[in-house]
């Protein structure tokens, strides 16, 4: 799978480097991909998530009966909506986004076409 665009978006506020959307082979847009780097000055990607999706679900609708999986710890957990399942092709998205990045940064250019 091809990385065919990249746009970026104002950041906000938040202490992620960037926010931005991938958009693979012309088909298919991934919204709101947040670019880190921690103390070691590693950069990394992190990908839309929500705390306790299934208990949210029951919150929004009231009227439908859903059993929902108890948790043994009282930790909330985070779940994504969508992750890269090849450690090579996240290695491809992070170099991507990065160096797009590079560009928004330098540049202010918000769409990159790798």
């Amino acid at each position: 799978m091809k990385v065919t665009r990249v746009i970026f978006e104002k950041t906000g506020q938040t202490k992620a480097l960037a926010v931005c959307s991938v958009v693979i082979e012309n088909s298919l847009k991934l919204k709101h991909i947040r670019l880190y780097r921690n103390q070691e000055g590693k950069y990394y990607l992190i990908f839309p998530s929500i705390q306790d999706v299934s208990q949210q679900i029951q919150r929004d609708n009231p009227n439908l009966v859903i059993k929902c999986i108890e948790r043994e710890d009282s930790r909330k957990k985070w779940d994504e909506f969508y992750i890269p399942l090849k450690s090579d092709f996240y290695s491809y998205l992070l170099s991507t986004v990065l160096e797009g990045y590079k560009l928004y940064i330098e540049e202010s250019r918000r769409v990159f076409l790798p």
